[in-house]
C-alpha cells in the first residue's frame, strides 16, 4: 500500500510542473509545487468542518440590544416586586398603627360589637385578649356581669381555660370572688375544667377555695368528681376543707350574683327620675358613651359641632341645647375617629340627676352619703370628686378663696368641706 501511494505522488508532481510550465510560458521559472500531504489525499469528515462566523457590527449591536433588553425587564421585573412588596409591608404596618391609635369604642363599633356586658363576657370566654382590653380600657367595668346567668367575664376565661385573659382581667382588678347565678365561682369552673395553672392563679389571687355553690358544692368537691388529683392537691395545699359539701345545714347563696356589680344595679333599680334626664353610668338622658355623631345628628338635628382646643389639643365638641334652652344642656367630647364617637358627657343643667338625686344643686356632703368618693382629679385647673362606681367626675365650686389649704397640702378628698356645691358633673 505504501509503495502505491509513493508512486502516486511521484506522478503528481510530474503532472503538476508540466502543467505549471505551460501556464508560465517560455522564459518563466519553474515554481515549486507544494508537496502534497497525507492530509490532502484523505477526505475529511463533513462533520468537522467550520466555518468562521462573519463579524458584522451590525450583528453585534443587535446582539447586544437584545441582552441589554433582556437585563432591563428582568431589573424592572424585580423593581416593580419589591415594590409591591414593601407597599404591602408599609400598608400593613399602617393599619396595625391606625387599630393601636383608634380609640376602644370605636375599634369596638368597627368591628360590629355593641358596648354590653354580654360580649365582655362572650370575647374573654373566646379567649380574645385585645378585645377585652378594648372594653376595659373603653370604660366597662372588669366586674360587668351577663345578666342571663351572672357569669363574669373573670368566670368565663376560667370556665374555657383562656389563661391570658385570666391574667389580663386580674391585673385589672377582677373580684376573684364573684359567685353566679348559682354560686359559682371562677374557682370553681377553673377546677372542674382541669385548668391548673389558672386555678393556681386564682389562689394566688385571693379566691376562696371553701366558697359553696347552691347546691353546696366546692371547688374540691368539684376536682374529685373530675379525679383531678393535681387540682386537689393544690386546693388542698391553699387551705380548701375536704369536709364542706351538699348539707342541708349550708346556708346558700341567693339566686342573684354574689357581688354585682354598680353598673347592673343602677340599670335595673327602678327610678322616679325620668329616662330622658337621667344619669346613670355611661349615659346622660338618651346619649351615651360609644354613640356616634351620626346617631346623635337624627336624634338631635339642633346638635351643633365645633373644633375647640383644650390644653394644646384640638377636640371636637358637640353641644345640645334642650328645651329651648339659651345655655347648653349637655356638651359632649367627640374620639378623633371617623365615626365621632361620644367618649364624655357634661351637663351643668340641674333637670338631670343621678338615680341617688345628685345633680348639680347637691353638695360634697350629699354625693358621700350616697357613694364612695375614691379621688379627687384637676383638669383643667378645676378640682373634681372622682366616683369610680358610676363613672362619673363632680367639679367642685371653689371660689380662690374658699380652696381648702388642707386638700392643698393633702390631696385627701375627706379634707373639702361637705357643703362645697357641685357645679358640673362630667360622664366619662
Amino acid at each position: 500500500m505504501k509503495n502505491e501511494l509513493e508512486l502516486n505522488q511521484t506522478e503528481l508532481d510530474a503532472l503538476l510542473a508540466t502543467a505549471n510550465r505551460e501556464l508560465s510560458g517560455p522564459g518563466s521559472p519553474t515554481p515549486k509545487a507544494p508537496p502534497v500531504t497525507e492530509e490532502l489525499i484523505t477526505p475529511i469528515p463533513t462533520q468537522q468542518i467550520v466555518l468562521p462566523i462573519k463579524k458584522s457590527p451590525r450583528l453585534f449591536f443587535m446582539t447586544l440590544k437584545q441582552q441589554l433588553t433582556k437585563k432591563i425587564v428582568l431589573a424592572i421585573f424585580i423593581l416593580f416586586a419589591l415594590v409591591i412588596g414593601l407597599s404591602a409591608y408599609l400598608g400593613i404596618k399602617m393599619a396595625d398603627h391606625h387599630s393601636a391609635s383608634q380609640p376602644p369604642l370605636e375599634k369596638l363599633t368597627q368591628l360590629g360589637i355593641t358596648f354590653e356586658a354580654k360580649n365582655l363576657v362572650i370575647y374573654a370566654g373566646r379567649g380574645d385578649t385585645e378585645i377585652v382590653t378594648a372594653f376595659l380600657d373603653a370604660g366597662m367595668s372588669v366586674d360587668a356581669i351577663r345578666p342571663t346567668d351572672g357569669w363574669s367575664s373573670l368566670i368565663a376565661a376560667s370556665f374555657y381555660k383562656r389563661y391570658d385573659v385570666v391574667q389580663t382581667l386580674l391585673a385589672r382588678q377582677a373580684t376573684v370572688n364573684l359567685q353566679d347565678k348559682y354560686g359559682k365561682t371562677a374557682l370553681m369552673q377553673a377546677s372542674v375544667m382541669g385548668a391548673e395553672d389558672i386555678v393556681t392563679m386564682l389562689l394566688e389571687s385571693g379566691a376562696n377555695p371553701n366558697l359553696q355553690d347552691i347546691n353546696g358544692r366546692t371547688a374540691l368537691l368539684e376536682s374529685y368528681s373530675k379525679q383531678y388529683a393535681k387540682i386537689s392537691e393544690i386546693l388542698k395545699n391553699a387551705g380548701a376543707d375536704p369536709t364542706l359539701g351538699p348539707s342541708k345545714d349550708v346556708k346558700l347563696p341567693p339566686k342573684v350574683p354574689f357581688r354585682p356589680t354598680k353598673l347592673l344595679a343602677i340599670e335595673e333599680s327602678p327610678s322616679p327620675i325620668a329616662a330622658e334626664s337621667r344619669l346613670t353610668v355611661g349615659k346622660a338622658g338618651l346619649i351615651q358613651i360609644g354613640m356616634p355623631l351620626a346617631d346623635l345628628q337624627k336624634k338631635y338635628p339642633s346638635l351643633t359641632v365645633r373644633d375647640k382646643y383644650i390644653d394644646g389639643s384640638k377636640k371636637t365638641i358637640a353641644t345640645l341645647y334642650l328645651n329651648n334652652q339659651h345655655n347648653p344642656t349637655v356638651e359632649l367630647e367627640l374620639s378623633s375617629g371617623t365615626l365621632k364617637l361620644v367618649s364624655t358627657i357634661s351637663t351643668d343643667d340641674e333637670q338631670f340627676s343621678t338615680d341617688k338625686q345628685i345633680s348639680i344643686k347637691s353638695t360634697v356632703g350629699d354625693i358621700r352619703n350616697q357613694y364612695t368618693i375614691n379621688d379627687i382629679k384637676v383638669i383643667n385647673n378645676s378640682p373634681f370628686l372622682l366616683v369610680k362606681s358610676i363613672k362619673m367626675l363632680f367639679e367642685l365650686d371653689l371660689t380662690k378663696g374658699a380652696i381648702p389649704t388642707e386638700w392643698l397640702d393633702t390631696d385627701d378628698p375627706t379634707t373639702i368641706p361637705p357643703t362645697t356645691k357641685i357645679k358640673r358633673i362630667v360622664i366619662y
